[in-house]
């Protein structure tokens, strides 16, 4: 992983490399990166992820499974995030985040007005100290 520093920007294909990830196809879930099954780094849009203490989880089967195995690393090991605010193409280093849970309850989504059908909602927060590799 780099050593990226927070409020800098980086493409999708800079963090790709950054991170060396398997590359992504269509039916992949476009808010992370990943080798294997592992994942990596969460890259989020404001317009997918409004609240930046939450992972917003398309219904979509691929995207699902990967939300579940996001929301399965709580209290886990942190996780870089880059976000991408409203009509930007760059992603912003926000530090590391850590999962602390998750809600797939049909009441809990539907308070959630997103452009896509929602499976899960995954809850992060920040980590105090940015951890060394």
């Amino acid at each position: 992983m780099s050593n990226h520093k927070v409020g800098s920007s980086y493409s999708f294909a800079q963090l790709v490399s950054a991170y060396k990830a398997d590359p992504q196809n269509e039916t992949d879930a476009p808010y992370l990166l990943y080798k294997g099954d592992e994942i990596l780094a969460l890259l989020l849009r404001h317009k997918f992820n409004p609240e930046p203490s939450e992972v917003w989880v398309g219904n979509d089967t691929a995207v699902a499974a990967w939300g579940k195995k996001l929301a399965d690393m709580k209290g886990q090991k942190p996780i870089p995030v880059y976000y991408s605010p409203p009509s930007r193409k760059f992603y912003e280093f926000k530090g590391y985040r850590f999962v602390t849970g998750d809600t797939d309850k049909t009441e809990d989504l539907a308070k959630r007005k997103g452009p896509v059908p929602l499976s899960r909602v995954v809850l992060i927060h920040p980590v105090q100290t940015t951890p060394t590799r």
